[in-house]
């Protein structure tokens, strides 16, 4: 008994979500609203229209409903429904003037800002301080021409300032060496050497022997 029950309940439930998609796909925005407007809950009071709350949350859930509307917060659905209901209004005031030749009709826009749109039908608009400037192909080729040329320039430029660095760093070197042997052999530099030497008073050899010849 109970699995009939269960089965019977998934029965409703799949007929009832048929039903509303099969309604939301035949039914279009404009005709929902219309139909409140034919059914006397929307009235006109001097150049104001006036809604009850119960009929602008169906008409809000439909529109939700119809085109897959999802907020990332409540205060931004909040916001988009302010934006919905004027525009609403807007569309059913028009709609209720005899004088006008054209009918106004809601779409899936509607909770859009007048920026918002203008933004997806125009394009976003970029400064032309942050707009690229664009070149023809020849003076592309030519900027290019020129920046090998000034590439090469400066890789000659480096490699002869690294053979002076190289050059200065070398006199830099023989320099120091020189300084520091003549800083310390000077009192050996200002002694002239003596031409004779002696080399007896040295115990280096000895004196002059008989022979014996």
């Amino acid at each position: 008994m109970k699995l009939y029950v269960i089965l019977f309940t998934l029965v409703l439930l799949i007929g009832f979500c048929t039903s509303t998609d099969q309604l939301l796909a035949r039914t279009s925005l404009q005709d929902y609203v219309d139909s409140f407007v034919h059914d006397g809950k929307v009235k006109l009071l001097g150049h104001r229209v006036k809604l009850n709350n119960s009929v602008i949350r169906q008409i809000w859930s439909f529109f939700k409903a119809k085109y897959h509307c999802l907020y990332p917060s409540d205060g931004e659905e909040k916001s988009r429904l302010r934006l919905f209901i004027k525009h609403l209004k807007y569309v059913i005031l028009s709609n209720f003037q005899e004088s006008n030749t054209y009918q106004l009709t809601l779409n899936r826009f509607s909770d859009w800002t007048l920026a918002e749109f203008r933004t997806y039908k125009t394009g976003a608009k970029v400064p032309s301080h942050l707009q690229r400037r664009t070149m023809d192909d020849e003076l592309d080729e030519d900027a290019l021409q020129i920046s090998s040329a000034k590439l090469h320039q400066r890789h000659y430029e480096a490699k002869r300032l690294r053979q002076k660095l190289r050059k200065h760093r070398y006199q830099d070197k023989r320099f120091g060496d020189d300084w520091f042997y003549k800083y310390f052999n000077r009192n050996s530099a200002n002694t002239k050497p003596n031409n004779t030497v002696d080399w007896r008073t040295k115990n280096v050899v000895s004196s002059v022997k008989n022979q014996g010849v």
